[in-house]
């Protein structure tokens, strides 16, 4: 990465992935939109933060507003990424193990 690349990611979150020892390319190569299809194929589909992302919801997808999973997990308005990420990271960990019971 060059030094005045801007980071499709938070340097925070990159740190965090390198802590977990997650490979940054697994994020993907640059943030995408959320398309109809990409819910229509997932199985489940979480975001985060319903009081910020349910508004972009309706406005983009209605009619899977109130169909998505809201994990309640604050953005940097409400919450340092010190505290957020590892909320995030249980959240996930609940989920995988989950999968393992029910899978």
């Amino acid at each position: 990465m060059v030094a005045d690349e801007p980071t499709r990611i938070s340097v925070d979150t990159r740190a965090r992935l390198k802590h977990l020892g997650i490979p940054e390319d697994h994020t993907g190569p640059e943030p995408v939109q959320l398309r109809p299809e990409d819910l229509a194929r997932a199985h489940r589909s979480i975001a985060l933060k319903k009081d910020e992302h349910y508004a972009m919801m309706l406005k983009a997808h209605p009619e899977w507003a109130d169909r998505i999973e809201y994990w309640q997990v604050h953005d940097i308005d409400c919450a340092h990424p010190a505290d957020a990420l590892p909320q995030i990271e249980a959240q996930v960990l609940s989920l995988v193990e989950s999968f393992r019971k029910n899978g």
